[in-house]
């Protein structure tokens, strides 16, 4: 399946970022779509520099890994480890090791939504705060499993 060239997510595209634009400032970027990476235009076009025909009708394959259509988009001006909460999902070990303290954090790894474009490295680390309620709740209700098997 094919997405369309402006639909590409973040992650599937190469852009061409001025690094000293004014931040949080709405910029347009131009990108084209990563080697090996294929859209369609607006029109359902294919865009790709050579293709081979196979018996199927309406798919072609590519003789090389490039794609030459070009894609302008407009972006707010801030690196991807700027970027607000709602913006990011963050994978990564939840386990805190600081029970007592009661501001820790640990390091986890974070990147963007796929249709969000940022300067810099879209895979980064980032502090999280513990959530000791879950952390707690859990121990509890293993605890309560525990006793209950125990019998």
């Amino acid at each position: 399946m094919k997405y369309k060239c402006s639909e590409l997510p973040g992650y599937c595209l190469m852009c061409n970022f001025n690094t000293s634009c004014v931040y949080g400032a709405v910029v347009n970027v131009t990108c084209f779509p990563r080697p090996g990476v294929y859209c369609k235009d607006s029109s359902g076009i294919a865009q790709e520099n050579q293709t081979s025909q196979t018996n199927s009708s309406d798919f072609s394959y590519p003789m090389n890994d490039q794609t030459n259509y070009l894609i302008q988009k407009p972006i707010v001006c801030r690196f991807c480890h700027q970027l607000g909460d709602t913006e990011i999902v963050c994978i990564g070990r939840t386990n805190c090791r600081q029970p007592n303290v009661p501001r820790s954090f640990y390091e986890t790894k974070c990147e963007p939504f796929p249709h969000i474009l940022c300067l810099g490295r879209r895979v980064f680390r980032r502090m999280v705060p513990c959530d000791w309620s879950s952390v707690y709740f859990s121990v509890v209700w293993e605890l309560i499993v525990f006793i209950w098997a125990c019998g």
